[in-house]
């Protein structure tokens, strides 16, 4: 490790005032008489090596800039300068140990909406904190010993729509010990637009009363209102603007950018007078079979068969004058006969034409046991 004096020879510095903080940290020094006398002692140092400086011009000019520097170190002014500092430090590290947090809260089985804020020092124990939420809210059930509070990241803003918070439905959360300081839950403070606790009742489960009167309104609305409800439809806007309620599996799809097929003006090549034997490309349709072979460009090539341009004639003449272009037609025949690039070739065509397509490449994936599952499929 370097030296005092080595550290002091080394820097470039024209004056110890502008290396007071540095040598500070370096050394780990705790006071503002420790500080001066780590500096005399290391200038008093540099100043005997550099003494017989008769033949030696550089020698002497560090001689006397160690001299001038340890006159420095001794003044009132050098001291005032040290003794700055360290205040600054013990400041800061005040502030740091003891912050007061904004707390957003909300107790469990309520909307978003009605989250609150509790002031607290972060050097308080959390049962202090169950108190201060207790006093704030004393319509909640039970005394603040009987709150179990959950410590979450729930984000909120005025384009996230107004919904019933639950416990048991946010898997991120860590239970709050009354004994623990309440820093150590937010060693990194607390972030704006988010729900940082959730309160929990010990008695009748706030969970419970909600399911409880859930159930007792379900019994007044239609099968369809009740289906959209236990399964949590939401808005969505379409790219039309329109604004449409639909199930989260189907949003998530939408809102995925796994699988986006290549802009259409790629495929426009496709709506030519494509022939018999001719090789043509196909851009990325978001997805491939697993045995389709693809280029670095995730291109695939095709020999353009007459059972591909006939059946695309059928589709074609069978869609016209169809506005939603609805057309059934299942591929069926032995591994091996070509019905995936047939499917494949389809559908592209399908999408240079600008109609809708759901293009699923290997529908297997889409047969598993929950349905929650088969949508992230």
């Amino acid at each position: 490790m370097t030296s005092k004096a080595e550290f002091l020879r080394d820097t470039k510095a024209s004056e110890p005032y502008h290396i007071i903080e540095r040598f500070t940290q370096v050394f780990e020094i705790k006071s503002v008489e420790e500080l001066i006398r780590a500096f005399s002692t290391a200038l008093e140092e540099l100043i005997a090596t550099t003494y017989n400086t008769k033949n030696d011009c550089g020698q002497s000019q560090q001689h006397k800039r160690y001299t001038r520097w340890k006159e420095v170190v001794e003044t009132t002014t050098f001291r005032a300068a040290c003794a700055k500092l360290f205040s600054k430090k013990v400041a800061a590290e005040a502030s740091a140990f003891e912050t007061t947090l904004d707390l957003c809260c909300i107790v469990s089985g309520q909307l978003a909406s009605t989250a609150f804020t509790v002031d607290i020092s972060s050097t308080l124990a959390v049962a202090k904190l169950k108190e201060r939420i207790k006093e704030k809210m004393p319509s909640i059930v039970g005394g603040a010993n009987d709150l179990k509070l959950f410590r979450v990241a729930i984000p909120t803003s005025k384009d996230i729509p107004d919904k019933i918070i639950l416990a048991k439905d946010i898997e991120d959360k860590q239970v709050m010990m009354g004994g623990v300081a309440i820093s150590d839950y937010f060693e990194d403070g607390t972030s704006v637009n988010t729900i940082h606790i959730i309160i929990k009742s010990n008695e009748e489960s706030l969970d419970q009363i909600h399911k409880r009167k859930l159930e007792k309104y379900l019994q007044y609305v239609s099968a369809t209102k009740r289906t959209r409800i236990l399964e949590g439809w939401r808005e969505y806007k379409a790219v039309d603007g329109n604004t449409v309620e639909l199930p989260p599996q189907w949003i998530r799809i939408l809102d995925s950018t796994y699988c986006i097929p290549a802009a259409r003006t790629k495929f426009a090549h496709l709506k030519t007078d494509l022939q018999v034997g001719t090789e043509i490309d196909i851009p990325s349709m978001g997805q491939a079979p697993k045995e389709m072979r693809l280029d670095s460009q995730r291109v695939c090539k095709l020999l353009v068969t007459k059972q591909m341009l006939d059946i695309w004639k059928e589709i074609r003449d069978g869609a016209d004058g169809n506005e939603n272009r609805l057309y059934k037609r299942v591929l069926a025949g032995p591994m091996g006969v070509g019905k995936t690039y047939l499917s494949y070739f389809l559908a592209a065509r399908a999408y240079a034409e600008g109609w809708s397509i759901l293009y699923i490449a290997d529908a297997e994936k889409l047969d598993t046991k929950t349905e929650e599952r088969s949508a992230k499929e």
